[in-house]
């Protein structure tokens, strides 16, 4: 059952994301009034390509700052009409974030205050009142961050804080919409695995790269439960559905090895950690630092192909940079020479 005093605080947050939406509406009518602003903005926005069927989901009222091809030619199309401010201010207020729309004031140059001061100051107090917003329901960002390893609560805090700014930039109140606190959830929810996935790794790669991964994987694997062998480039992209230049963008990802991790040579484990900490010389012998030297850099030169190691060499130090750079200028030639050999064949 619902305590008194939560029943008010849900009333308060409802009465602040109405008078937040209503905000949001002068503030867009004002941007609407501002074909130029607006055209600046949209100018500096990159053209995504166009599917061969688009349909717009401004119907949908699904706030994005990604703006798809049809949903730019839209926007550019309602600037050049005149008379369709009142449609514009609709339309902003229904695809755009918060965030988009605040940015759309940053190109009102030189400033608002010599472009339009009413609509400046509506950006001020749209600023304010989003500040307020936040430090309400700051508690739920802190508690999804509460949850995880001591060590990593300022890493997870500051993505769902981040997470807690998205919800409240696309939020739209509403008899049917859902609670404010279980929309923010999933955003911020959503951030902190993002963060996880950029940051908790040796090497940060695309989110997009490591989704195709993990499909690639799923789909090797299941072949392998089938008796089939691992698929091929035209058998990938036609089970994922991409095309073959993001799988070829795929492949030529770095490779991400662990200096800790051992790797076996017969009954031994010759992992760098390992050569480091005990070389395990012959009884009654000495092993000189040349030699532990040798046996690391042959460890590096059998385990790590020259690309990595040139990205070592450079960032620890670790190898003969020059001679590792040499080897992998050799490779490249060579994969040039068989891809002339394959156009000539």
């Amino acid at each position: 059952m619902i305590s008194s005093s939560v029943r008010v605080s849900y009333q308060q947050n409802t009465e602040r994301f109405i008078e937040f939406y209503a905000l949001q509406a002068e503030y867009a009518a004002g941007l609407a009034r501002l074909p130029r602003v607006l055209q600046a903005w949209l100018d500096t926005r990159v053209k995504p390509a166009r599917a061969a069927e688009e349909c717009s989901t401004a119907s949908q009222g699904w706030r994005t700052a990604r703006l798809s091809a049809h949903r730019q030619q839209e926007l550019a199309d309602m600037i050049a009409q005149p008379g369709g401010e009142e449609r514009l201010a609709t339309w902003l207020r229904a695809c755009l974030p918060v965030f988009s729309l605040l940015e759309i004031g940053d190109h009102a140059r030189p400033s608002w205050a010599a472009v339009d001061p009413v609509t400046g100051e509506l950006a001020r107090r749209l600023m304010a009142l989003r500040e307020r917003v936040f430090l309400a329901n700051y508690g739920l960002a802190k508690a999804a961050a509460a949850h995880g390893r001591p060590d990593g609560f300022d890493d997870r805090l500051s993505a769902a804080c981040a997470g807690l700014l998205d919800a409240i930039d696309r939020y739209v109140p509403g008899e049917r919409a859902a609670r404010f606190g279980y929309f923010a959830t999933y955003w911020i929810r959503y951030h902190i695995g993002r963060q996880a996935q950029k940051f908790n790794g040796v090497v940060s790669f695309p989110i997009y790269q490591q989704r195709m991964g993990r499909k690639i994987e799923q789909l090797t694997l299941r072949r392998q439960g089938a008796g089939l062998g691992e698929p091929n480039r035209t058998e990938v992209c036609a089970a994922l559905e991409v095309g073959h230049d993001a799988y070829d963008r795929h492949r030529k990802r770095p490779l991400v090895m662990s200096l800790h991790a051992p790797v076996a040579e017969g009954e031994r484990e010759t992992g760098l950690e390992f050569l480091l900490a005990d070389p395990a010389p012959a009884p009654g012998t000495e092993l000189e630092d040349e030699d532990v030297a040798a046996r690391i850099e042959g460890w590096l030169r059998r385990s790590f192909p020259p690309a990595t190691r040139v990205m070592l060499a450079y960032a620890h130090d670790l190898g003969r940079l020059p001679q590792a750079a040499e080897e992998y200028l050799t490779h490249l030639r060579e994969i040039a020479r068989e891809r002339l050999r394959f156009v000539a064949d």
